[in-house]
């Protein structure tokens, strides 16, 4: 049994009288047996429920931007403004980025066309009937 069922079975009832209140009698089981239950039930609802980190890690990306947003608002003393600042933040980011993501995809463009041309020429080479005609050093 979890701390937190022991809490729950300890404090469930404070504060409220349990004078001739008992535990619910079931026929034949012991306290292990129940235990051993209340295991495998939680163990099949985390069987049914898997964990999903993508989805948590955007939940909470959503919840970071939110609070931005709620920050800049009280900041800047409206929405509109604070959403002004923003759009401002965003567009600067936007400008600064786009000469490096297009100077990053000239590069790996250029890298790929290289490295087609590199596989052209050897596949001819290898298909040359001359190399195989004179054997190598010849």
């Amino acid at each position: 049994m979890s701390w937190l069922d022991r809490f729950w079975l300890d404090h469930a009832h404070a504060g409220r009288p349990t004078t001739g209140v008992t535990a619910p009698a079931v026929a034949g089981l012991t306290e292990a047996d129940i235990r051993s239950a209340y295991k495998r039930g939680r163990t099949d609802e985390r069987a049914r429920h898997p964990p999903r980190p993508l989805l948590s890690l955007g939940m909470i990306l959503l919840a970071v931007a939110g609070g931005v947003v709620l920050f800049l608002a009280a900041r800047e003393g409206s929405f509109g403004r604070g959403g002004a600042v923003v759009d401002t933040n965003l567009a600067v980011a936007a400008d600064r980025a786009e000469p490096v993501v297009r100077g990053a995809a000239d590069e790996a463009g250029q890298t790929l066309r290289n490295t087609g041309e590199t596989l052209s020429d050897k596949a001819a080479a290898i298909a040359s009937p001359d190399r195989r005609a004179s054997g190598p050093g010849e």
